[in-house]
Parts: C-alpha cells; structure tokens; sequence
C-alpha cells in the first residue's frame, strides 16, 4: 500500500540507518526505521506537475536499499529495455558517489515499470554500464490507482567493482522526473542550481551519511 507522509529529514545530507542482516524487498517493515526524504525541490517552477515522491536508503553488509514511493498517476512507461530511456517515463532516480576521493558517480534511474539504466561517469560524459545482470539489483515495482513504488538493491560487491573505496559519508541525490507530457517534470531532493534541468551536476550533491 503507498502511505506518504509528508515529514522529511533535513536537505542538507541523508542519514541512511542500518537494517538487519536479512535482505529487504519493496514490503519489509524494517522500512518504517528509514528516514523518509522528499523529493519536492522544484528547481525549473516551469515543470511543476503537483506530484509528491519519497526517498528511503537503508543498508547492511550486502548493500545498500532503495525505496522510491511516488502518487504520480496514471503511469506513462514506454521504455521497456535495459539501459533506454526511463527518464523520459514516469521515474525515480537516485545519484550517489560512493567515493569522496573520486569523481566518478553511478545514476541509477529506473521507470514504474522497473526497467533501469544505470550509468558512471564525472559527469554527462559517462558510459552505461551493460556488462551486469539487471536481476542484481532486484528491482520490485507496484502500480496502483494512487501512484507506483519502485525497490531496487544495490550490492557493496558491485560498488567495489568500479570504486577502491566506499565513504563513511557519501555524496548524492534523489530526483523523480518525466520527459513527454502532458505531466512533464523534473525534482529533486536536493536544490541544484541550474537554468535549465539538469541532474547531473554532482557540484549540489550532498551528504549520504551511514549511521
């Protein structure tokens, strides 16, 4: 069931709280110890399309997980391969540099069908990454007639295949986008302050902190 609430942590970092040793799905009620994030900052007051989205980042040592819960409705999803274009569907997005001692950081994007696309680079001159399994991640999604959720996991092992080191304090942010109208629009956890859209700008990340 989507229950969003309307309490959100500070903007100026992320506290992400330890789970149990078990691996979580988009269901678990250890969610209810997650801090709860919104993603509401209208950076372009053009694009506003009056939808609420949620972030929550729980971790053990297997990984990190991710829970998006959005009342954006109806759904448009017409991207259903690995590594397309999801932006331009209804979908969640959650940017984070595991390494403060790189410039490098991965985009996990991912539609209310479930279908991601995943990328790691300084900047917009990245590369997608193909050569994993998307079933890693396992990616959970529900539809309803109030909005979708979106659950993914992240493994420290596949973090580790591409960074030397994962920070105490990592950097990054959330967004919930969608790029054909008629509900066009683009938010954020965090403020970024450019003229026009644009996510990756890592320069307003902010703080990812493991408690």
């Amino acid at each position: 069931m989507i229950i969003l609430r309307k309490r959100v942590i500070k903007t100026d970092g992320y506290i992400i709280k330890k789970a149990g040793p078990e691996a979580l799905s988009i269901d678990s009620p250890e969610w209810s110890r997650a801090e709860i994030i919104g993603i509401n900052t209208l950076n372009w007051k053009e694009f506003d399309a009056g939808i609420h989205t949620e972030a929550r980042v729980l971790y053990n040592e297997k990984g990190l997980f991710v829970k998006f819960v959005s009342d954006e409705h109806p759904v448009s999803v017409n991207c259903r391969e690995f590594n397309g274009e999801v932006y331009e569907d209804s979908a969640v997005e959650f940017f984070f540099a595991p390494d403060n001692g790189s410039e490098n950081y991965f985009n996990f994007e991912i539609n209310a069908e479930g279908y991601a696309l995943i990328g790691l680079g300084p900047g917009r001159e990245r590369i997608r990454i193909y050569d994993t399994d998307p079933s890693l991640f396992d990616i959970q999604t529900k539809i309803t007639d109030k909005g979708f959720e979106v659950f993914l996991f992240i493994p420290f092992t596949f973090i580790k295949k591409y960074f030397d080191n994962i920070s105490g304090t990592m950097k990054g942010n959330f967004q919930k986008c969608r790029e054909t109208p008629p509900l066009t629009h683009f938010y954020s956890a965090f403020g970024i302050g450019t003229p026009e859209p644009d996510f990756h700008r890592p320069e307003y990340f902010k703080s990812l902190v493991f408690e």
